[in-house]
């Protein structure tokens, strides 16, 4: 039977070895990036980085996989019946918003962005794995619904609409653009804002 201890240092040398692939395929792209050096950055041997991931795709797969997880745990959120709609959309757009507008979020999506628009074949995996990666913010919406808390409409695309909303003034300025955050007072109006425009066609009143 494997110890927790050594399970515990086998998940931080797979930690290790993702951290250091993430700056790696930064700082050269897939195409450019190499397996010792990111054994090297780990600070493993190229034996240990294999034993955890298989390649260099696999490496960037787990990438993928750890972007979407940030994603759909960022936009997770029970439905409360009790609780005003507006109040549980707005604490689930502060919660996903402080996740994705972080440095270390903003660097993981380059990453998927640049390798997505220079090879077919990891565009089509970044699409298949982001099907329904405003899993959390749908079934809330889906959840409401059920409740006669909102009018009838499809929940994914009434979550994509809501986070569309946002990430035009909140995300996509300091992607594409590196224009810092707005100040909280100005963050926590657009949130409010854009809350009472989507309950204003969506809500029930």
């Amino acid at each position: 039977m494997i110890s927790s201890a050594k399970l515990k240092l086998s998940d931080q040398k797979k930690a290790d070895i993702l951290a250091a692939a993430i700056e790696e395929f930064r700082e050269t792209g897939f195409a450019g990036a190499r397996i010792n050096r990111i054994a090297e950055r780990a600070q493993v041997s190229k034996r240990t980085l294999y034993k955890h991931y298989q390649s260099k795709e696999a490496l960037f797969y787990a990438i993928i996989d750890l972007t979407i997880a940030e994603f759909q745990a960022a936009s997770r959120i029970d439905y409360e019946p009790a609780q005003p709609m507006a109040d549980q959309l707005q604490a689930a757009l502060e919660n996903y918003f402080a996740k994705i507008s972080s440095d270390a979020y903003m660097t993981l999506s380059r990453i998927l962005i640049a390798e997505f628009l220079k090879d077919g074949e990891i565009s089509t995996a970044i699409r298949e794995r982001f099907e329904g990666h405003n899993k959390g913010f749908a079934d809330l919406i889906a959840a409401a619904v059920a409740d006669g808390k909102l009018k009838p409409v499809d929940p994914d695309y009434a979550a994509t609409q809501l986070v569309a909303l946002v990430k035009a003034f909140l995300f996509w300025p300091k992607f594409l653009m590196g224009e810092p955050l707005p100040e909280l007072a100005q963050i926590a109006h657009i949130i409010k804002d854009s809350v009472r425009m989507f309950l204003g066609h969506h809500g029930r009143g």
